[in-house]
């Protein structure tokens, strides 16, 4: 098999829309006028999947590319991240937790200041914040129970 990162990511691609789509059919699809629940995602689907086509016939018109896999520090603190804003919402509030969430991630990335770590924090807690809790009107704790 060749191993490259195009025809890889390509691959990729079709096989999520595909799955999507077929999970998509299950649902009313409608039509431009009236979209029934399946008609975005199945044309999400088509539209990866094509484009996913699109990528595996490049790959095939470029000399191979070996893929690299680099280090999974990055994966794995993202994915920690992930799974501890899950933790840390009912005891810090929605703000807190996206506090928290991205100033773990951004240890993912390469070495930077603790100031080029905490002004992003607090920025996008911040309007994550009045975005979901205030505007959109998410029903979680903005802050946490003793806060208040």
């Amino acid at each position: 098999m060749l191993r490259q990162t195009n025809l890889l990511s390509g691959l990729l691609f079709i096989v999520l829309g595909l799955a999507f789509g077929l999970v998509a059919t299950g649902y009313r699809f409608g039509t431009p006028a009236a979209m029934g629940a399946g008609f975005l995602p199945v044309s999400l689907a088509v539209i990866l999947s094509a484009l996913g086509l699109a990528i595996v016939v490049q790959s095939h018109l470029r000399a191979a590319e070996p893929v690299e896999w680099g280090s999974f520090w990055p994966l794995g603190v993202v994915v920690g991240s992930i799974v501890l804003f899950a933790v840390a919402l009912r005891p810090l509030g929605f703000a807190g937790a996206c506090f928290v969430t991205v100033l773990v991630s951004s240890f993912a990335g390469p070495r930077v200041s603790w100031l080029q770590r905490l002004v992003p924090a607090i920025i996008l807690a911040a309007v994550a914040s009045v975005v979901f809790a205030q505007l959109l009107g998410l029903p979680v704790p903005l802050w946490p129970s003793f806060a208040w």
